[in-house]
């Protein structure tokens, strides 16, 4: 069996066996394709220890990000285990991979007064049609007060969003579920669009006016349409407005475990980095604040 007829299987593997998204598969693809192509390789057996090393310098050459040659070897490194358990090689030759050391970078959040315009204010002024307005605030409405990843938003159902006990059901990374409550802001909102869109035959939650399912680019384009409209000029991206959920629970002194399971993360590890961004910010308000912090 050559090289991409084991791809396509660890690909399926993925997605079938650990669930993961169609995008976090696409990745993978995107840097095994680039890992195969740079080594011409076509055959497992081609695979050895030099190889990697070579490529781990090939990485730094180019001037990667640490951060991006880390995934790139982590995916490497996930093909190379899967090799060793389906008996493709014998030796598990994934242990010799160098990962290059970085410090995670603490994720920003968005300042109070931007918040504010993007959800205190009517911005229906900019729009032609009210039933996109409708739309797109409770979109943007969602991934901040409930702190959806854009996957998850695109990708939400008609049946995950109960009105009646007031929750979201989420299915997540590694086809994880979890539940998340639907404050009194975002009822009000969920309400007016449901309301709007129930003539609308879709088959997600959030969909274009013809019912077709939005892409990355698209909720990427209406953040970009608000940002503009408001002129906004920080740089916000849709998963900034997660980074701000998460970070204003945490200054509010919700239980760390509780943003885990609010935010899907598997390892309580992952949201340990927004202890990091609480700190910094008392930090912050103690140097404005006290006569003599300086």
């Amino acid at each position: 069996m050559d090289l991409s007829q084991i791809l396509h299987l660890f690909y399926q593997y993925l997605k079938i066996e650990k669930g993961y998204s169609l995008n976090t598969i696409s990745s993978y693809k995107t840097d095994l394709e680039q890992f195969v192509k740079w080594n011409n390789l076509k055959n497992v057996k081609e695979l050895d220890v030099s190889i990697l090393n070579r490529y781990f310098l090939e990485l730094k050459k180019r001037e990667y990000q640490k951060s991006s040659m880390n995934r790139k070897l982590a995916a490497i490194s996930v093909f190379l285990k899967y090799l060793l358990r389906e008996r493709y090689m014998s030796e598990n030759i994934s242990v010799h991979i160098q990962f290059p050391r970085y410090h995670k970078k603490l994720p920003r959040i968005i300042s109070k007064g931007n918040l504010d315009m993007l959800f205190k204010s009517d911005g229906i002024a900019g729009y032609a049609d009210p039933k996109m307005y409708i739309r797109d605030k409770t979109m943007l409405a969602v991934m901040y007060y409930s702190g959806l990843r854009v996957s998850e938003l695109t990708n939400l159902g008609h049946d995950v969003v109960n009105m009646n006990e007031k929750y979201i059901r989420i299915r997540g990374k590694g086809d994880k579920e979890r539940i998340v409550p639907i404050s009194n802001y975002l009822f009000d909102i969920f309400n007016m669009y449901i309301e709007q869109w129930k003539d609308v035959e879709r088959r997600t939650f959030f969909s274009s006016k013809s019912g077709k399912i939005l892409t990355r680019q698209c909720i990427w384009g209406i953040l970009k349409k608000w940002l503009a409209y408001y002129e906004i000029s920080e740089n916000i991206s849709p998963h900034k407005l997660r980074h701000s959920f998460a970070t204003h629970l945490m200054e509010n002194s919700v239980d760390l475990r509780f943003i885990q399971e609010m935010l899907g993360h598997s390892s309580i590890s992952t949201t340990e980095i927004y202890t990091s961004v609480s700190t910094n910010r008392l930090h912050d308000v103690f140097k404005k604040s006290h006569p003599r912090a300086n």
